[in-house]
């Protein structure tokens, strides 16, 4: 699909995702303990898969000292 939807066309978009979020709602309600906790178990396995950046990355540290100055200027 090119260029803007229509009225009609995103109502229906919305509509289609509205059913979609109702079963997986429901499949979620209807999962056992079991179910659940294979899904849980699943995602701690699979935490290797991606990698986090560590707080340096993250830019962490340079946030800390703006909030740091931050609270400086607000003590006056």
């Amino acid at each position: 699909m090119t260029g803007r939807m229509s009225k009609k066309q995103a109502r229906a978009w919305r509509e289609r995702w509205r059913l979609v979020n109702e079963f997986v709602i429901q499949e979620a309600r209807s999962a056992s303990a079991e179910e659940r906790l294979r899904g849980l178990d699943m995602l701690f396995r699979s935490r290797s898969m991606f990698r986090w950046p560590s707080e340096e990355e993250a830019g962490v540290p340079e946030v800390r000292l703006r909030w740091l100055r931050l609270k400086k200027l607000n003590r006056g």
